[in-house]
């Protein structure tokens, strides 16, 4: 699982990317809920790593499960 920044219209978001341990299937980016949008790079970096440490788990399919946003 990572964190990755995504720029639109001039402005930031946050997204995490899931690929599975085995292999078995491609990367798959996931929204944050809540969406929250950013003037700049740097905001939205902080932001990710904020959120990566609130990931309670991931689901069977990828999905992570969110517990702070």
């Amino acid at each position: 699982m990572r964190c990755t920044v995504l720029k639109r219209d001039d402005r930031f978001r946050a997204g995490v990317i899931t690929v599975p341990n085995d292999g078995s299937a491609e990367a798959r980016e996931w929204s944050v809920p809540g969406d929250r949008h950013f003037d700049n790079e740097v905001e939205a970096e902080r932001y990710g790593r904020y959120v990566l440490l609130g990931i309670q788990g991931v689901r069977p399919s990828g999905e992570p499960l969110f517990t702070v946003v």
